[in-house]
């Protein structure tokens, strides 16, 4: 049961006057203290530094605290857990990265900065310095698009991407972002360049190939996880109607703002109904830059696992008429650690009969490979 942070205030500070009661002598006490709750997480330090015989300030008086107030994202959660051991990883004489980078992976890019926020209140330290000194051959910037949320590694990706005029490297790294990130990725963006990413978007593309990048990166997606039969019907119906006439319009509309659960049933549905998968009819359908992201929408939501395992290997330049590519091999790789990072390491195998970690190996010599490789042995480590 968790305590309201007043009522943790007041035994901390009982606890504390006890203890300075309890002897006459000149010392220093300091006692750190997490708490979350459901509606707020902080941190609380305590330092007293008196002597408690001759006066001065009252012993351990509460005025002398140091409160630092965290907003709660982490509310009842393992999460503790897992920063526990990453903590004790990093302290040990031999910290293994593999460890760290399993545990450090896990979940969504919101979880992850929910973690570097709770080991800085738990430890009163940063998880990204702290790794970085534990982990000296690992670049800062990796281990940072790990724990960042990818924020920062996607961002820079996108800027690139926009500036070359690429719809379909910027589309995919759009929509493997749910709202919240692409909030993320929006202030980071502005706070790089001075501009906002619609304007971007708006100044470097034009038509059906803007609409779409426009509606993927405005964080509006549908994201209630509701799923209605007769509406998956409807929906299927009005997706097969707008490929057939190639009306981009609906297709935007169903494709970028539906939540991804609905529209995962409706491809399904869609399968059922016409014997094909959305993306045969897309190709065959749609025409110019716009397929391309249209595409990446559909393969990403039918089968997260595949879409990453897919760009993994072009990324990689293993793919006919490929180049290496080793920045989006990075934001791949990182981004994918939220979808399911040890499923995409077996689609890769399924589909190509070839292992990640190795083609990683062979084939990447950026500064990151230290962290990569790990991850993309992640099967055998889960």
């Amino acid at each position: 049961m968790f305590l309201t942070r007043a009522l943790h205030f007041v035994l901390i500070q009982s606890v504390c006057i006890y203890k300075c009661q309890a002897r006459c002598e000149s010392y220093s006490w300091t006692q750190w203290t997490l708490c979350v709750d459901n509606l707020q997480e902080y941190r609380v330090r305590e330092v007293q530094d008196v002597d408690a015989c001759t006066g001065g300030l009252p012993p351990c008086n509460v005025s002398s605290a140091e409160y630092r107030v965290y907003q709660c994202s982490i509310p009842q959660t393992d999460v503790d857990v897992t920063i526990q051991t990453i903590r004790s990883e990093i302290l040990s004489i031999e910290p293994n990265v593999t460890a760290v980078a399993v545990h450090v992976s896990r979940g969504s890019a919101t979880d992850r900065l929910s973690m570097s926020k709770y080991y800085q209140a738990a430890y009163g330290s940063n998880l990204l310095q702290d790794l970085s000194e534990a982990f000296p051959i690992i670049a800062t910037d990796c281990w940072a698009s790990l724990i960042g949320g990818t924020t920062d590694h996607v961002t820079k990706s996108l800027k690139r991407s926009i500036l070359l005029e690429e719809s379909d490297r910027a589309s995919t790294l759009l929509i493997t972002n749910g709202n919240e990130e692409i909030q993320r990725i929006q202030q980071q963006y502005k706070l790089d360049t001075g501009e906002s990413l619609d304007q971007a978007l708006v100044q470097r593309f034009s038509g059906d190939e803007e609409n779409v990048l426009r509606s993927l990166a405005s964080a509006q997606r549908n994201e209630n996880g509701v799923v209605k039969a007769e509406n998956v019907e409807s929906d299927t119906y009005n997706l097969r109607q707008a490929v057939f006439s190639s009306d981009v319009s609906e297709l935007l509309r169903l494709l970028g703002a539906q939540d991804k659960t609905h529209l995962n049933d409706v491809f399904n549905q869609y399968k059922i109904t016409y014997g094909r998968w959305i993306q045969y009819h897309i190709k065959r359908k749609i025409v110019g830059n716009v397929q391309a992201s249209f595409l990446n929408i559909a393969d990403y939501i039918t089968d997260e696992a595949k879409f990453c395992a897919v760009k993994l290997f072009f990324a990689l330049g293993l793919a006919t008429d490929t180049t290496l590519d080793e920045e989006a091999v990075e934001t791949t790789l990182v981004d994918c650690a939220k979808v399911n990072l040890c499923q995409t390491v077996l689609k890769y195998r399924e589909i190509y009969n070839r292992n990640l970690a190795d083609d990683i190996e062979a084939h990447y010599h950026g500064t990151c490979a230290q962290l990569l490789v790990p991850l993309a042995n992640m099967e055998e480590e889960m």
